[in-house]
């Protein structure tokens, strides 16, 4: 790996923590919870009721709820990823 791929990734990690330390971010993911919480519900009500499409609503709500929280989860897997490419690029003395 080139000095510049290792210094970019090194930047790139610095920038994710720092994001991660926001108050901003912090909001972002109170905020995403919310709307979990909110789509699980709706889901769960969907699925108690009987009425034609529940069960494609229901389906859409679970996959919003997934795609939610893949989201947060990225960033979270990303930040990790650059952590293990900055060890392995770090050179051994």
């Amino acid at each position: 790996m080139s000095l510049e791929q290792a210094e970019l990734r090194q930047e790139q990690l610095l920038q994710l923590r720092r994001l991660a330390q926001s108050p901003g971010w912090e909001l972002l993911r109170q905020r995403l919870s919310q709307l979990v919480q909110r789509s699980e519900s709706e889901k769960a009500s969907l699925l108690r009721d009987s009425y034609e499409g529940r069960e494609t609503r229901a389906s859409y709500l679970q996959g919003q709820v997934d795609g939610l929280q893949a989201a947060v989860a990225e960033l979270t897997r990303y930040e990790k990823e650059l952590e293990q490419q900055s060890v392995l690029s770090e050179p051994a003395y």
